[in-house]
């Protein structure tokens, strides 16, 4: 009787709290997640001008910085998605997911979360 060994391609996605960043952290998140969520964006938002003010992102560092270790995780394959909710943050209603958009593309993510 043989063995056989069944490979199967998993996709594992973590979490990053923004609120726990410190400059540079988001660059070390591990290749080997395959998904990367940014958390977590104010849907009531309506974020303004090149700062987290009014994102719900409690990220430390620049803007610039964070948009280059988006790119240099996609670069190792990583897809970085923006996270919108969470507990902390109640959706309107109507909820108009423009803002929310606006910001992910401005940022370089592949898409958007939304955590309900």
């Amino acid at each position: 009787m043989g063995v056989e060994v069944y490979l199967i391609k998993m996709i594992a996605g973590v979490y990053f709290e923004t609120w726990l960043d410190w400059k540079g952290r988001l660059s070390t998140i591990d290749p080997k997640f395959n998904v990367v969520y940014l958390a977590f964006a104010d849907p009531r938002a309506t974020p303004t001008g090149n700062n987290w003010q009014g994102t719900g992102l409690g990220f430390t560092a620049s803007r610039e910085q964070v948009k280059t270790d988006i790119a240099k995780l996609q670069s190792l394959g990583v897809c970085v998605m923006l996270s919108v909710g969470g507990a902390t943050y109640p959706f309107p209603v109507p909820f108009d997911a423009r803002h929310m958009f606006q910001l992910a593309m401005d940022l370089g993510c592949n898409g958007i979360d939304i955590d309900w």
